[in-house]
């Protein structure tokens, strides 16, 4: 028994010890957004986000694709919210005062399929790939339009501050893409 109080306390003092002196350097955690608000479009009509959705891995972290099948997500480098946040803040304010919370409006759907640095080319590139589709107002008699496209734009450097400005330039190309798309649904 005696042995046990000599040995606990000297096992106690090593485990402890390895955590003071062998402490990692302080890393900082970077955020970042979508860069600068668009200007609003407006529209002809009302329109509503219904919802923007996400599908896969892309959380807070920023998201690299370094091998064909790998993502390495990088915790020290974050979105400040998640990237379905940021495309739907994107969108409300380029659609600007057009937005109805609710009653007879044009419907917005948008999934999400990637939201991610790609780098296996020697020229880097944002990639965002989108399932959206848009639903004229109910009894509008006019049909629903869709698609999934890829919107990839070229990155200065492999640097996470240009993957965030990048990433801006392809959500405002999803966004004007989107735009012309509901101005086509309401003349159909």
């Amino acid at each position: 028994m005696m042995k046990y109080k000599i040995l606990m306390p000297a096992l106690l003092c090593l485990i402890t010890s390895g955590c003071l002196f062998m402490s990692e350097p302080f890393k900082p955690i970077n955020y970042y957004d979508l860069g600068k608000t668009p200007e609003p479009a407006g529209l002809e009509t009302p329109a509503r986000i219904a919802g923007v959705k996400m599908s896969g891995p892309y959380k807070s972290s920023m998201v690299f694709r370094l091998k064909p099948n790998e993502l390495t997500m990088n915790d020290y480098n974050k979105w400040a919210q998640t990237p379905e946040t940021l495309v739907k803040s994107y969108l409300t304010a380029f659609m600007g005062q057009s937005l109805r919370s609710e009653g007879d409006a044009t419907l917005l759907n948008a999934n999400i399929l990637a939201f991610e640095a790609d780098l296996l080319t020697d020229k880097p590139e944002a990639v965002l790939t989108v399932e959206w589709t848009v639903a004229p107002p109910q009894g509008a008699g006019k049909s629903m339009s869709g698609g999934i496209k890829s919107y990839r734009t070229e990155m200065k450097d492999k640097t996470p501050a240009c993957f965030a400005e990048a990433m801006t330039i392809s959500v405002a190309k999803f966004a004007e893409e989107l735009l012309a798309n509901i101005r086509t649904a309401n003349k159909k």
